[in-house]
């Protein structure tokens, strides 16, 4: 009887990805991939909030795509994507920087549509965004209505360190 092999242990970061990070950081192994999320509970009406995404202290991570949701403020009805007309959006901006690398992934803020999808329908980068150990991913999230929102931010991530270098979010 032939055994089976799982591939579950076999993903490795497409090849395209390659190009967007050092020759140093390409994987000899498969890759675990993993997710982040960040919480603004509630995001202030009006306001800007300013926080910082730490993937791991040990090993580097290529940030690939986005999800989010927007939820009214007692977390019952889902506002954005599913709620709103496709005309509206979330009316929310985002920025990305990585301080450290004094990198700005954008010129500007831009809508959260342009750069997060939803759950069902990520949104996959064109150029991903590598993050050296340790190194901290800052989100700027301004909102432009005059009602408080929960927003949460869900990041797709690869480790692109070797293994054996650490764990998963260490």
């Amino acid at each position: 009887m032939e055994q089976q092999v799982a591939f579950r242990d076999e993903q490795y970061i497409p090849d395209f990805l390659y190009g967007f990070v050092p020759p140093s950081w390409w994987p000899e192994k498969p890759r675990d991939y993993f997710t982040r999320t960040l919480n603004l509970l509630p995001l202030a009406a009006g306001g800007a909030e300013i926080s910082s995404v730490v993937f791991s202290k040990t090993l580097h991570t290529l940030v690939f795509a986005g999800i989010a949701s927007v939820m009214a403020s007692d977390d019952l009805t889902e506002l954005w994507p599913l709620g709103q007309p496709l005309n509206t959006g979330s009316r929310k901006l985002v920025l990305l920087e990585t301080p450290a690398a004094q990198t700005r992934h954008s010129s500007h803020a831009v809508p959260l549509e342009n750069m997060f999808g939803s759950a069902a329908k990520p949104a996959l980068w064109p150029i991903p965004l590598p993050v050296q150990r340790g190194a901290a991913l800052q989100v700027t999230v301004s909102d432009l209505e005059a009602t408080a929102r929960n927003v949460r931010l869900t990041f797709v991530c690869a480790v692109i360190d070797p293994l054996q270098t650490g764990t998963v979010g260490g």
